[in-house]
């Protein structure tokens, strides 16, 4: 097996890309796909024996563009003020955001005892859930305010 082409998608078997990841702002899509990419190249080195390159990844490439990304999330919905349009739902964004950038934190402290296979999980779990539930829900507001670049 042959390291993940990022983009070619179709080397990505753990966890396929999904057009609902795509977002209206097209910076929000480029992070959620190098998330994606990421997360299957983990997979990949952990399929090939590769622990220490899949945590090296983990630390040096994941954890930073996700930080990155969550803080992002959170200034497109105050730029189009979603605490406005839906406040109990921009609280539980900030909030399931804050859960996810401690599991972040707390996976590259434990990086070196911590199982990558539940990482990945992980990884797949909240990109997936979280894009398809949470991030389409603002994702309708930044088409009516034609908040397109990025």
């Amino acid at each position: 097996m042959s390291i993940p082409i990022e983009s070619d998608v179709s080397t990505w078997t753990y966890m396929p890309w999904h057009e609902e990841y795509v977002m209206q702002n097209k910076r929000l899509t480029k992070e959620h796909y190098k998330l994606v990419f990421l997360t299957n190249h983990i997979q990949h080195l952990l399929d090939q024996g590769q622990h220490d390159p899949a945590r090296e990844i983990f630390i040096n490439d994941v954890a930073p563009v996700a930080r990155r990304h969550l803080r992002f999330e959170i200034l497109i919905m105050n730029t189009i003020n979603f605490k406005g349009v839906n406040q109990e739902m921009y609280d539980r964004h900030c909030k399931a955001h804050a859960k996810l950038e401690v599991g972040i934190d707390d996976i590259c402290v434990r990086i070196a005892d911590t199982d990558m296979s539940n990482v990945v999980s992980f990884l797949r779990d909240w990109l997936d859930n979280h894009i398809r539930k949470d991030d389409a829900a603002y994702n309708a507001e930044i088409v009516k305010l034609c908040i397109k670049d990025g």
